[in-house]
């Protein structure tokens, strides 16, 4: 669960802007205009996937992101295939919302499934 909260995190926020620069060519100002707004959508996303808690079990919720998130891979090499900074960020965004609203189902998961005598230390050990 955590591997795919790392991934997700580093390819949105770190490896985007330095393949935008670096291979893209989009200057740095479009890289990091991309960057915000992923990060501004990561941060709000995690509502929707706790929105579906009541709904469905954490467990489906989890594996739908994650197999979300690899079907959304190819529409990367399709928005880096136009160096522009609107396919690209149409991409970004697509990948952080299901970054985040996988991070409200797997949060609220990670926490039930650890004993409750020692939930605080084994959620911290696990984040």
């Amino acid at each position: 669960m955590v591997t795919m909260t790392t991934v997700s995190f580093y390819m949105i926020t770190a490896y985007t802007p330095t393949f935008g620069n670096s291979v893209l060519h989009l200057g740095s100002t479009g890289s990091l205009i991309v960057t915000l707004w992923s990060a501004l959508q990561s941060f709000l996303a995690p509502g929707h996937g706790l929105a579906l808690r009541p709904y469905w079990a954490p467990t489906p919720i989890i594996r739908l992101h994650c197999v979300t998130a690899a079907h959304g891979l190819p529409g990367n090499a399709l928005a880096c295939s136009r160096a522009f900074v609107w396919p690209v960020m149409a991409v970004e965004l697509w990948l952080s919302f299901i970054y985040g609203s996988y991070n409200g189902a797997m949060v609220v998961f990670l926490t039930e499934i650890m004993p409750v005598d020692v939930r605080t230390s084994g959620f911290c050990l696990g984040v």
